[in-house]
């Protein structure tokens, strides 16, 4: 079994690093652990993630996941279609890759 501060060494060594949205200079790091998609960034540590995602994958699947939007943004720069939903009516939101 893997110690935490080992899991850690390897999350940051083979994880995806995403900029912040709000902090110039600031990177967290993406990863797929033990139950999927995580983020080191506040919003997942404390809430695992305040965004709901459907990601629909290469074969037209459809899975939906709540994350942090350093997640969704990462999933969408892996040229997945990934969609953000909003509000009681569930409007969605399309997220685009970025630009390097």
């Amino acid at each position: 079994m893997v110690s935490r501060k080992e899991l850690a060494i390897w999350k940051k060594l083979l994880g995806n690093k995403v900029e912040s949205f709000t902090t110039t200079g600031k990177q967290y790091t993406v990863f797929y652990g033990e139950h999927g998609w995580e983020c080191d960034c506040p919003d997942f540590e404390f809430r695992q993630g305040s965004h709901t995602y459907e990601v629909i994958g290469e074969d037209g699947t459809k899975t939906k996941i709540q994350s942090c939007k350093h997640v969704g943004q990462f999933l969408a720069n892996q040229r997945l279609e990934v969609w953000e939903t909003h509000g009681w009516y569930g409007t969605k939101i399309k997220i685009e890759p970025q630009k390097k």
